[in-house]
């Protein structure tokens, strides 16, 4: 029931309803029913977002990882050999190719490494801390189990001298959560200033597999100029068709460097799989798994050396 209150303001009235009661029972659970679907849908898109922003920040920060270590690499390989002062190519030269394990062992089931040295100082003698550089993996850092997580890291190390003996304790950080290093290498065997190719004209891109520092397997084995899923995993020996009779290739031959690098992500995501099939050198690698990776591949010529 309502009341009417009427009270003349000069010569004008103003009515004033009023009511006794509330709102109903009923209205209150309509009311709540579409206040909930309304923060339902809210919350379901305020989780979409959310783990969008997150599965776009690991991609962020696994490109950036890859960047920043790959420039570095780009920098440094392309002073492979370098001498102005002419001295003896043994002293400045690309000087290790083989395969390592995360503590640096030798292992042919490991990842690539790289050594080479540099005349920074342009002096001809090998004498500076930083003209011996090496490039390999390595869970970061070396000298600290209580530090590691367990996920391989891209390091770089200077040393005085060439040596047989592990970089490790001297490896700097260079990217994170690089789960995969392979470099394939090509070479001009002939010495007529440009890379040896196969019959059909596709360079031959080489790797070392059993670690004495010569090339002895070709990755594009279906010489199509790519490396890919279709050709054989763990390559094929270089010698015959279609890489032209060339068998253990010298370290010294080589002329220039194919780099994949494989990222993946610090943290997994539940709602994320992936099987996806990464080529990295003479690896197919076939993952089953909820991180995200990325694959970065790149050459370099080591204008240094000969071409």
């Amino acid at each position: 029931m309502s009341n009417r209150i009427i009270k003349k303001l000069g010569s004008k009235k103003t009515i004033w309803s009023c009511s006794n009661h509330g709102f109903t029972m009923i209205e209150l659970i309509i009311a709540m029913g579409i206040s909930t679907l309304v923060v339902g849908a809210i919350y379901v898109l305020f989780v979409a977002q959310d783990d969008h922003y997150n599965a776009q920040s690991q991609v962020t920060v696994m490109q950036q990882n890859l960047r920043a270590g790959t420039a570095m690499m780009e920098s440094d390989f392309r002073m492979v050999g370098y001498n102005p002062d002419g001295a003896g190519a043994t002293v400045f030269a690309l000087r290790d190719i083989t395969k390592r394990n995360l503590a640096y062992g030798l292992d042919a089931n490991g990842n690539s490494s790289i050594q080479f040295t540099t005349d920074l100082d342009e002096d001809g003698v090998l004498d500076d801390p930083n003209e011996v550089l090496t490039y390999s993996l390595a869970d970061f850092p070396d000298n600290d189990a209580n530090e590691q997580d367990g996920v391989a890291d891209l390091t770089r190390s200077i040393q005085s001298t060439v040596v047989a003996a592990s970089p490790n304790n001297n490896r700097e950080l260079i990217a994170e959560n690089i789960e995969f290093l392979g470099i394939a290498y090509a070479f001009d065997v002939d010495g007529d200033g440009a890379l040896d190719t196969t019959a059909a004209g596709n360079v031959i891109w080489g790797v070392d597999t059993d670690n004495d520092n010569r090339l002895d397997v070709g990755i594009d084995t279906n010489d199509d100029g790519v490396v890919d899923v279709n050709d054989t995993a763990g390559g094929s020996a270089i010698t015959g068709a279609p890489f032209n009779a060339v068998a253990n290739v010298e370290i010294a031959y080589i002329r220039s460097a194919r780099i994949w690098a494989l990222s993946r992500a610090k943290k997994d995501d539940p709602k994320f799989s992936n099987t996806s099939t990464y080529i990295v050198a003479d690896r197919q690698i076939t993952v089953a798994d909820n991180f995200r990776r990325r694959l970065l591949e790149f050459s370099i010529y080591f204008r240094n050396t000969g071409l």
